[in-house]
């Protein structure tokens, strides 16, 4: 499996503005319902994402969450990546604020495929060579940079 199959350009936020989890999570699915070929229920997305993070924070460490969830109401995985130069408080274990956001939610009943989105996207971000590419592409060249390295892992 490979993060581009679950996503493309127009699910790339290069700008996020929210300054807090609340708000990157809003944005984030706001941008994945406005945007995404599933049809996702946007208040019931962001609930299920909260209701994760409430739990246990998904913001890996090195800049980056991973925030996920399962939906009754989806066919087919789907993900969205944000970026936020800022950085957002986002309870990350090491204490960093959390610049990389790549939210994926996948059907309920399909645990398999959510986990294997999940150790792809865990892959991918956790190199600091594309971290740091991430932090520095325009916005226009972000999709081709998470395409150039995800074709990478899959070679």
């Amino acid at each position: 499996m490979r993060i581009v199959d679950l996503m493309s350009e127009t699910l790339v936020l290069p700008e996020m503005s929210g300054s807090t989890r609340d708000e990157a999570l809003r944005e984030l699915v706001d941008h994945l319902s406005a945007n995404s070929p599933v049809r996702i229920g946007a208040d019931a997305t962001y609930d299920r994402l909260l209701a994760r993070e409430r739990l246990a924070s998904t913001a890996v460490g090195k800049g980056i969450a991973i925030p996920h969830a399962k939906l009754p109401q989806i066919v087919r995985a789907v993900a969205c990546l944000g970026r936020s130069r800022e950085g957002v408080d986002f309870g990350s274990q090491d204490g960093s604020p959390t610049h990389i956001f790549l939210t994926i939610v996948a059907p309920e009943g399909q645990a398999g495929l959510h986990l294997k989105a999940l150790a792809r996207a865990s892959r991918l971000l956790m190199d600091e060579g594309f971290r740091t590419a991430m932090m520095e592409a325009e916005a226009s060249h972000l999709w081709r940079t998470v395409e150039a390295r995800d074709a990478q892992l899959s070679s």
